[in-house]
């Protein structure tokens, strides 16, 4: 029988701190509602993601596709990577129109909201996952795919394909979660999952984007703490500032 901790994938131990990265617009809901969204994984915009199902498969005398199967699967991504330069510019717009925000937690933490420990369903065990992603270049993920498989590996192969991506990504560090459902409910307009979740447990730091200025990061502070946050969680973060040094010239 399968252990609750096999559903971490690529070597997670559960120790790891992980961090996402939200347009503050998208934050609020998730401190106002404690619902932790999870999307159709349909609405990731890398054309590779989702690359096994896309695919044409051949039994036999029979061919086909499993792109019906696409409304089944629901993701999220985290990363390992603490800072990056990238990501701030990637979940905001400059202020007011958007800022960025980085929230702080644990693999364990997180998992615990989507496969609680009292809850060790034999559902859960083969629908819900947590891995770290790795990554291929384009030959390697060729021979993946050109690899011989039975009817039987084809969920399991599902699942792995979703923790897989190509190099030029590798800097992300990400970690996802995946969920399935069963496919008699898919494809039915529900377009996320929701897990409850309490903030204070789940979230250890709030870091905001670091172009902002000094009166535009305490406004957005101010916000956080209105929605519950305590101030002692909240930082902004440094990338940008520079710390002039002395230079002894001799």
């Amino acid at each position: 029988m399968n252990r609750r901790e096999d559903n971490l994938l690529n070597g997670l131990t559960g120790e790891e701190v992980i961090y996402k990265y939200f347009p503050l617009k998208y934050l609020t809901p998730l401190l106002q509602n404690k619902l932790l969204r999870v999307d159709h994984t349909s609405k990731w915009e890398d054309v590779y993601e989702n690359f096994f199902l896309k695919n044409e498969f051949v039994y036999g005398n029979l061919s086909g596709k499993a792109d019906s199967l696409l409304g089944c699967v629901y993701g999220q991504s985290w990363t390992l990577q603490d800072e990056s330069d990238a990501m701030w510019r990637i979940y905001s717009n400059k202020y007011r129109e958007s800022c960025a925000v980085r929230i702080k937690t644990t693999v364990k933490k997180l998992f615990d909201v989507i496969y609680p420990a009292e809850d060790n369903q034999l559902s859960h065990q083969h629908t819900t996952f947590l891995g770290r992603v790795k990554y291929l270049t384009d030959d390697e993920l060729v021979r993946w795919q050109h690899q011989p498989i039975s009817a039987s590996d084809m969920y399991s192969l599902m699942i792995e394909s979703f923790f897989l991506k190509r190099k030029p990504f590798e800097h992300e560090q990400e970690v996802r979660i995946i969920r399935t459902i069963p496919n008699d409910f898919c494809n039915v307009g529900v377009e996320s999952l929701e897990f409850e979740i309490v903030p204070s447990d789940l979230i250890d730091e709030f870091v905001i984007e670091p172009r902002l200025t000094n009166e535009q990061s305490d406004e957005v502070k101010g916000k956080l703490m209105d929605l519950g946050v305590p101030a002692d969680k909240i930082r902004q973060s440094d990338l940008y500032k520079f710390k002039p040094m002395k230079i002894i010239v001799r």
